[in-house]
């Protein structure tokens, strides 16, 4: 399914998205691949994920 069909979809049942976010890798890949199951078995409609990385000056 297209991102917009989600969209459209979560409107027209009158809800928004779950879309949690994790960091991919952390504390392992295959802890990763169990939240992303369990995440979607309990609703996530879409996972944002974001890659660990050390950087002192790009914190935020």
């Amino acid at each position: 399914m297209k991102i917009e069909e989600k969209f459209k979809e979560l409107k027209s049942r009158g809800e928004g998205a779950y879309m949690p976010h994790i960091y991919y890798g952390d504390p392992s890949p295959e802890f990763s691949q169990k939240e992303v199951e369990t995440l979607t078995e309990n609703g996530a409609d879409f996972i944002e994920f974001g890659i660990p990385f050390s950087d002192p000056i790009a914190g935020g």
